[in-house]
């Protein structure tokens, strides 16, 4: 089927400006026809270029239609950073590791460039399936989502978790229903995973000020070891 380049922008166009509204399912609606007119083409830009040697992958908490705060912001700081900030859309009713997959296919594109992910819940499980590909640099996961409230551990939400080697950083909620930060040390952790707990539920969506300027500072680690130059 041929589609005008016009016809595609438009709607990439409209898919952007419903995430700036916080209208993520609609957006994501609009992503999947894009895909449809033509797969070759990649919706998921919010800001700057794919080709940046400098790219965050967000890829959020796709079973909610409400954006985090907290995710919202440290995108902008990414972007204000020289960051291009790409969303990887993908179905939440999919199980995680055939997710990982896609994720994994969606990195190859990159061609082995450093790329940062930004997760958010499912998407923090995801992102850290996908770790050892070699186009992963680190891993920022807001509010992973240990275990299922009031229901027994699932081992396939954890048990990869210790054989990731890039940096981890998890933010997570004292008042996280699927864990808090005292909850996750009960989990086999490896040695390149810090936990950072702020006042939260799992929204994140109420992170004070003081909260917010500690994760930035942990944040700020993990980005000094990023040299990868600022695209032109």
């Amino acid at each position: 089927m041929d589609t005008h380049p016009k016809d595609l922008a438009i709607l990439h166009e409209l898919s952007i400006t419903l995430r700036f509204c916080d209208a993520f399912a609609e957006s994501l609606a609009i992503s999947a026809r894009m895909a449809e007119l033509d797969p070759s083409h990649r919706p998921a830009l919010l800001w700057g270029r794919f080709d940046n040697p400098r790219l965050v992958i967000v890829v959020g908490r796709a079973n909610s239609g409400l954006a985090s705060a907290a995710l919202t912001r440290l995108t902008s700081r990414f972007h204000q950073r020289g960051y291009s900030v790409c969303f990887f859309p993908y179905d939440p009713s999919h199980p995680n590791d055939a997710l990982a997959r896609s994720l994994a296919a969606f990195l190859d594109l990159r061609y082995g460039q450093p790329t940062l992910l930004l997760a958010h819940s499912k998407g923090a499980i995801i992102s850290t399936m996908a770790a050892g590909h070699e186009a992963v640099s680190a891993i920022i996961g807001l509010g992973y989502p240990f275990r299922q409230p009031r229901q027994p551990d699932e081992p396939e939400r954890t048990s990869h978790l210790c054989a990731v080697t890039k940096p981890l950083l998890v933010i997570q909620g004292t008042d996280d229903c699927y864990g808090n930060a005292e909850a996750a040390r009960r989990y086999p952790l490896s040695a390149s995973t810090r936990i950072v707990s702020v006042e939260s539920d799992h929204s994140y969506n109420r992170i004070t000020e003081s909260d917010y300027a500690r994760c930035a500072a942990e944040i700020e680690e993990i980005l000094a070891d990023d040299v990868s130059p600022v695209a032109a």
